[in-house]
């Protein structure tokens, strides 16, 4: 099994592979503030501690940068959901999202709301968009939810500490990081790292020739589906759990009852699965 510093090295690498120079000038989008709130407000404590998240201050966002001369797009979000959609015919990446505070009393929601931004920078050959808050929340829930649609064959790095992420019809390389939550990436066409500390990651992935499929979770599980005609050097392997593997056809095969490791088709490309705790379930279609 990697470690996890050589997993996280490797999803930093994919970025380098594209050559991105970063220079960043961040640029905030602040909008006007909605509420909602149901019941008596209670006082926030004097010492900036809250005992619940029961009522929510919320702001929608939305922007649109133009694609051209973008190679890349970096997303770093903490706590939400994370939508990204590739479309054929645009030339734009739009962002749209909500920004949401849950805390005791409605005033300090919305007082705290001002301490969690959304910061984008277009300035370069890539587009970055981040999440902005306080190393500690005392007590409140902070969430941002993004939506994004940009042009299919731009490359995608995103990092998340915890939620869902989401990628559907890109044609280019993903690389995704993320601690707690699901990772679902349909309709991909491209070199793919996922690196999951808790939580399912599932694929429907055409790997390229020569390309790569890398999915590690420490405590979960990992469904792919391939084409049948795939061509690469397969290995999956679990700490604890099953591996099933379905209409497909290894050569070479070995298996063991904690790793499968064989050739599909010519061995071009590298698909490389691990789990610590967990499930691996592999089809071909």
């Amino acid at each position: 099994m990697k470690s996890k510093e050589t997993r996280i090295m490797r999803f930093r690498n994919m970025g380098e592979r594209k050559g991105v120079i970063i220079s960043v000038f961040l640029t905030c989008f602040i909008f006007g503030l909605s509420f909602f709130s149901c019941g008596d407000d209670n006082a926030a404590d004097a010492d900036n501690r809250v005992d619940n998240t029961d009522f929510v201050a919320s702001e929608a966002f939305s922007f649109s940068m133009v694609a051209a001369g973008k190679s890349l797009l970096k997303l770093r979000g903490v706590n939400g959901t994370i939508n990204i959609v590739g479309l054929s015919n645009t030339d734009s990446i739009k962002v749209s999202g909500e920004r949401s505070v849950g805390s005791e009393s409605t005033q300090d929601a919305r007082n705290y709301l001002q301490n969690l931004q959304v910061i984008v920078d277009d300035s370069g050959s890539f587009a970055f968009v981040k999440t902005i808050q306080p190393a500690n929340n005392y007590g409140r829930d902070l969430n941002v939810d993004y939506n994004v649609t940009m042009p299919k064959n731009m490359a995608i790095n995103v990092y998340q500490s915890n939620g869902l992420i989401e990628i559907d019809s890109i044609n280019s390389d993903i690389s995704v990081w993320e601690t707690n939550g699901e990772i679902f990436l349909d309709n991909i066409i491209g070199n793919v790292i996922a690196d999951l500390a808790d939580g399912l990651i599932q694929g429907n992935i055409t790997i390229l020739l020569n390309g790569i499929i890398d999915f590690t979770t420490d405590n979960g599980d990992i469904n792919l589906s391939i084409p049948e005609n795939t061509s690469a050097h397969f290995s999956a392997a679990v700490g604890t759990g099953n591996i099933t593997i379905t209409n497909l056809v290894l050569t070479n095969e070995q298996v063991t009852p904690t790793q499968v490791t064989g050739t599909l088709g010519s061995g071009l490309g590298i698909i490389s699965l691990e789990v610590g705790i967990g499930d691996i379930d592999v089809t071909g279609i």
